[in-house]
């Protein structure tokens, strides 16, 4: 999938608003990534492009309980 067709993926069902989450590798999918509600970079790599997109491990422990609010 091209990066254009994978953001058309996740902004599709947040029309209806449904809060989507994606993981990715942040090789073409840096786009996607920011327009989900939650977005997972797989890679640890610093120099990744979706690093500045994308939050840290101390970030993820956190987003359990907001989970749990939805």
């Amino acid at each position: 999938m091209s990066s254009n067709e994978k953001t058309e993926v996740v902004e599709h069902p947040q029309a209806p608003r449904y809060i989507v989450l994606m993981c990715g590798d942040g090789a073409n999918c840096c786009t996607a990534l920011k327009a989900t509600d939650v977005g997972i970079s797989l890679s640890e790599d610093e120099v990744s492009v979706a690093a500045p997109s994308t939050e840290t491990s101390a970030m993820l422990s956190r987003l359990s309980g907001k989970a749990e609010q939805y």
